[in-house]
């Protein structure tokens, strides 16, 4: 079912209400009976409109480069509430009930089945979600986290890759890790060999993943949960190269519901491309990240399944922000959405 902003996807299992890209997952028989209520379908809709997804896959993309670093997943979280705050702060805005509202998360949260990179309502968020609402969000702090993801990404990056005899050491890789609490583990131990302490599997000269033979390693690299002993995450590795990651996405009972998997490569220019899709919507996303102008802007473009460009935008560096227009095309290549943005702030919507 297509509308304005979003694409309804109707499911025979029940589901809560969640959004991914532009459309929309609700359980079939509640949507046809009318049982979903209007403040809960125009939560979904603003995380469309305000195109949150694409902050998620920005992210996801981030973890696919930076893999090493276990913030990201932390960072994931943080935006993803965040997400949460702003539509319902538009929600309350559009006239609804605080208390009404309030009660009505509590009662549809509690049979929550929700999917990792979708957004959701949440139980377990609920609670800080009752206590932002009514409070006015500054759109100082809403910036804020991406202002504290990119830079601090760097900072640890050039701290995770200095050598001792350049920089004064003040705690070791390894002390940082054995102060985190193990939340995953990986079947096969890989060892990094190259010039510098940043891996990126595209980088010629960034050097490769050595396997427990001691020679760049060809298989594949299965990360699990401690708690739950799924496989979470699954690294197709050719010559000490990382040529494809999965997601492995489970719902709130730890019952599995689908995988993501992002693809890297480079295009003529040298550029950065990554192909995503999953087995859920059976579509696949091409997404293209090119840096500009000394690493100030990045360009992030997305193409539909026939080759035709699905939406593009541009971020600034530090930040995170967007700058200058956000459009979103259908797949004839007709503009759906259309915004302009300053330093991250939406100054104008042009369609």
């Amino acid at each position: 079912t297509k509308t304005d902003h979003a694409t309804l996807v109707l499911l025979d299992e029940p589901i809560v209400p969640q959004s991914f890209l532009d459309y929309i997952f609700l359980e079939k028989q509640r949507f046809e009976s009318e049982k979903i209520e209007p403040e809960i379908l125009d939560h979904e809709f603003i995380h469309v409109r305000q195109l949150h997804s694409f902050d998620v896959l920005f992210i996801e993309f981030l973890k696919v480069i930076f893999w090493f670093n276990p913030l990201m997943y932390l960072y994931k979280h943080a935006i993803q509430l965040n997400h949460e705050f702003l539509a319902d702060d538009a929600v309350v805005r559009s006239g609804s009930s605080v208390s009404n509202y309030q009660e009505m998360l509590i009662r549809v949260s509690a049979g929550n089945t929700s999917l990792n990179n979708t957004s959701s309502i949440n139980f377990s968020l609920t609670k800080k979600r009752i206590k932002m609402m009514g409070k006015k969000i500054s759109k100082v702090k809403v910036g804020a986290v991406w202002l504290f993801v990119l830079p601090l990404s760097v900072a640890l990056i050039i701290v995770f890759s200095a050598q001792t005899d350049e920089y004064p050491k003040t705690i070791s890789m390894q002390e940082i890790w054995d102060s985190m609490p193990p939340t995953t583990y990986q079947d096969v131990e890989l060892e990094y060999d190259g010039p510098s302490g940043l891996y990126h599997p595209l980088d010629e000269h960034s050097g490769v993943l050595i396997g427990p033979n001691g020679k760049p390693y060809t298989g594949e690299r299965n990360t699990y949960s401690v708690d739950t002993e799924s496989m979470i995450q699954k690294e197709t590795v050719v010559n000490g190269k990382i040529t494809q990651t999965e997601f492995h996405m489970y719902d709130s009972t730890g019952a599995y519901q689908y995988k993501s998997v992002v693809i890297p490569s480079l295009d003529e220019d040298g550029n950065t491309v990554s192909t995503f899709y999953n087995d859920r919507l059976s579509d696949s996303l091409t997404l293209s990240m090119k840096k500009i102008n000394t690493d100030s802007l990045i360009i992030n473009k997305a193409w539909h399944p026939n080759g035709q460009l699905a939406w593009e935008f541009q971020m600034k560096i530090p930040g995170g922000g967007r700058q200058g227009l956000a459009t979103v095309y259908d797949e004839n290549g007709a503009i759906i959405e259309q915004e302009r943005y300053e330093d991250g702030e939406l100054v104008e919507k042009i369609k």
